[in-house]
Order: C-alpha cells, then structure tokens, then sequence
C-alpha cells in the first residue's frame, strides 16, 4: 500500500472544492493507494515527470516515489484549469 501526501497547493483547491466532490476526490485517491500497481490506473503527463488522476471533471496531478511508496499529490482541479499552473 502506497502512502498519500498532499502539496499545500492541492490541499488550497481540495478545501475550495464542494464537500460532495472532495470526499470523491479523498476517496478515489486512497483507493489508488490500496492497489498494488497504481501507475496502471493512471495517465503519463506528455513532458512531464507527473501523472494524472481522472475523477470525474477533476484531475489530480501525481508524482510517484518507489523507493518510499509514496503517491505526492500536486495539484487538484478543474480540468479546464488544472495543466495550465503545471507548465
């Protein structure tokens, strides 16, 4: 099982967020965090050394850590808003 940790940023927007949709969001990623191989229920970020969650009209942009099984969330949002602060 992998550990979730949270960037500020992704904690800032995850507050913002409807209460419905952020336990969605929680919900969703330690899901991905109870499966053994979570880099196959997520998409590679073309350039980028990130991954991207799809829940719902949200992404969660991720970083992965093997050596410790860390799974660090970058950003949380809209997806028409979420890619452009990544760049």
């Amino acid at each position: 099982m992998f550990q979730i940790e949270y960037s500020s940023a992704a904690l800032r927007n995850l507050k913002h967020i409807q209460k419905e949709d952020s336990v969605r969001i929680i919900s969703a990623l330690e899901e991905l965090a109870g499966e053994p191989d979570p880099i196959r229920h997520v998409k590679k970020l073309r350039g980028l050394p990130f991954y991207s969650l799809r829940i719902g009209n949200y992404r969660a942009v991720l970083a992965f850590r093997r050596g410790v099984l860390v799974i660090f969330v970058i950003d949380i949002d809209r997806r028409n808003t979420v890619y452009r602060r990544l760049k």
